[in-house]
């Protein structure tokens, strides 16, 4: 994950901003040949479900599945849930796995970024809209979630640059300091990661 001057904007929102850049960070194709996030669905389903399955197969082979069984996504998160209860949203496991589904993955993208969707959208995958006052507040919570379960896999890079800015947030703290307050809350919350 690589944050710069383009991903700081609002020096109010560093949570909302930085959970952005990381969700756009893991929609890049990684290694497997799939997006990064189809690659954390699959290694959670491979655990659930004591499989080992490719991702590009998982990823090929989902929307046959999900035709079939409709309630595939629930059960899944159950199941995922069974095996990580650590995790305190469902709703984010649940995200995840929609990351599977070819006609779903942009908007589940879309909701892990913490964009509202259409209401619509959202009941058709289950999941909730935040309320604007909430997404700061979630952000952090979501963002320790979603390290935490990519730590259980891999080792994160994530780098901070270009903060020799003077813009300041409300409280007077600049870019840097600011900065340097969401990685000491980051260090203090993720498992394993280099900042």
């Amino acid at each position: 994950v690589y944050m710069s001057d383009v991903d700081y904007g609002n020096l109010n929102r560093v949570n909302a901003n930085f959970l952005n850049t990381l969700s756009s960070s893991l929609k890049q194709i990684g290694n497997a040949g799939v997006m990064q996030w189809q690659e954390l669905a699959t290694a959670l389903t491979n655990e659930a479900l004591s499989k080992t399955y490719p991702p590009q197969n998982l990823v090929k082979q989902f929307p046959v599945a999900l035709a079939k069984n409709p309630k595939l996504i629930d059960s899944l998160t159950a199941k995922v849930l069974q095996v990580k209860p650590n995790i305190e949203n469902p709703y984010l496991i649940q995200a995840i796995l929609w990351t599977l589904s070819s006609d779903k993955a942009i908007f589940a993208t879309n909701w892990l970024s913490g964009r509202a969707l259409a209401q619509a959208q959202a009941d058709a995958m289950g999941l909730p809209n935040s309320t604007e006052e909430d997404k700061e507040g979630e952000a952090f919570q979501t963002v320790c979630q979603i390290l935490d379960l990519i730590g259980d896999y891999r080792t994160l890079v994530i780098g901070f640059d270009e903060l020799e800015s003077v813009d300041r947030n409300e409280a007077g703290f600049t870019r840097a300091q600011v900065v340097a307050l969401l990685v000491k809350d980051l260090y203090s919350k993720i498992k394993r990661g280099v900042l």
